[in-house]
């Protein structure tokens, strides 16, 4: 690993970071009115599969708008793993990926076991080395993530396909290719299939694939990479052999803003009854997002460079389902839950995605939130009691971030243990919040 004299040591501030992260909590004094202006992070769910990305490269490639928040960081060391190294510039919010020293095809457990991006690797090992072995993902657990839709891709492609021991092993130095549709739409599977194809010695339609943001970034990586990739329909692409052993590396490429971190922090601020401004994000990404806001009555006006967000005179309930994109996004469903416990009425929130995304629910009833589960998949909210601050532990990404929204919004001191999964997804969230007028403070157990 090499370090660019424009950095801080990256090695040195990971290990305090990681050492850090794994006893720290948050303290929240709630009940005060947040406002003020956001610059949205690069995306997290964006920059992990253009670090499997870069695997199928001949040349480094420099990735823009990057924090080493903890899931990049373990992805990183994944790469590095790998025979690749990379410079992190923290000042330019950048990473530097050089794979030309990659020589492995297999992935440790111990890393792997860390992050369920991690299986975005599957993909681009194939394509770089037409062999692959890797452990079957970990990372958050919100219920069943199987991985069947990957590998009925890669054997309908031509590769041979098999699970030992836990490690899926796939080999096919020039699978046929053909057509793969999808039995429904996964965003992973989409990722790993595209990367795979490139390989094929017929062209490959994949059919009812995602078309996330981060995936459809994805696409343009590659194609900006020489990969020849074709959208036939919103759900259907084709992607075209590529002749060469790797793909030719752009000098550059700059990874989107983060669509949920954003719907955090917005959700965050209107919990309080505050307002917020959001600059450089991109409106088609947030389309779901900004309709269901406009429906509880939340006032929601686009500017050339963001969006400005406020509470309207009125605030009601809603119901909703989350979907795959374009619809409304299963990660922004915990902060919606702990926000709509602030409006008053009985609103209905339908997980489609996850059979466990719920598990956050316990911790806010501790602040005296009325919310029923009806099953794994339905919670139903009667907003509008006053919250009062407790201590709560935060068992995932996206649900710690549920508690601080909701201890935003309550009234007294409130504790977020388990500090390291929000740090997973949130970069400098604790210092954000100060900087929206949150009385938020990140501690040590020696602090007490």
């Amino acid at each position: 690993m090499r370090f660019s004299e424009v950095s801080i040591d990256y090695s040195s501030l990971k290990e305090s970071l990681e050492r850090f992260a794994r006893s720290a909590y948050l303290v929240i004094e709630g009940g005060r009115r947040l406002e003020g202006t956001l610059k949205p992070q690069g995306s997290k769910n964006g920059a992990l599969p253009l670090i499997a990305g870069a695997t199928t490269l001949d040349k480094p490639v420099k990735i823009r708008r990057v924090n080493p928040i903890r899931d990049i960081r373990v992805m990183l060391d994944i790469f590095s793993y790998l025979g690749g190294s990379y410079e992190f510039n923290l000042e330019e919010e950048s990473v530097y990926l050089d794979p030309r020293g990659i020589d492995r095809f297999s992935l440790p457990w111990d890393l792997t076991k860390q992050i369920h991006a991690s299986f975005d690797f599957l993909g681009a090992l194939l394509f770089r080395f037409g062999e692959a072995e890797v452990p079957l993902p970990g990372g958050c657990v919100l219920g069943t993530r199987g991985v069947d839709i990957h590998l009925d891709g890669l054997k309908a492609l031509g590769y041979q396909v098999w699970l030992e021991n836990g490690v899926v092993k796939a080999l096919g130095k020039r699978p046929k290719g053909g057509t793969f549709r999808l039995k429904k739409r996964s965003v992973g599977a989409t990722k790993n299939l595209l990367m795979a194809s490139l390989r094929a010695q017929e062209p490959v339609i994949l059919d009812n694939v995602s078309v996330e943001p981060e995936v459809i970034q994805l696409v343009n990586f590659l194609k900006g990479s020489g990969a020849e990739i074709e959208h036939l329909a919103p759900y259907t692409i084709k992607v075209y052999p590529y002749p060469g052993e790797l793909l030719s590396s752009p000098d550059e490429f700059i990874n989107i803003p983060d669509r949920i971190e954003i719907g955090t922090y917005v959700l965050a601020v209107l919990a309080t009854r505050g307002s917020i401004e959001v600059r450089d994000l991109i409106p088609e990404h947030m389309e779901s997002f900004h309709s269901l806001l406009k429906n509880i009555g939340v006032e929601v006006l686009l500017r050339e460079d963001g969006a400005l967000y406020f509470p309207g005179k009125e605030l009601n309930p809603i119901e909703v389902a989350t979907e795959p994109y374009p619809g409304f996004p299963t990660d922004l469903q915990p902060p919606l839950v702990a926000f709509l416990t602030t409006v008053p009425g009985r609103s209905i929130v339908r997980e489609t995605i996850f059979n466990n995304r719920f598990a956050y629910v316990p911790e806010l009833l501790r602040l005296g939130a009325d919310i029923q589960l009806l099953d794994n998949h339905t919670a139903v909210i009667t907003g509008g009691r006053e919250l009062k601050g407790a201590p709560m532990m935060a068992p995932d990404i996206r649900a710690g971030a549920a508690l601080v929204v909701a201890a935003l919004a309550s009234k007294g001191q409130s504790k977020v243990e388990n500090y390291l999964v929000l740090d997973r997804g949130y970069w400098n969230l604790e210092g954000k919040l100060r900087e929206l007028g949150g009385e938020v403070a990140l501690r040590l157990p020696l602090d007490q």
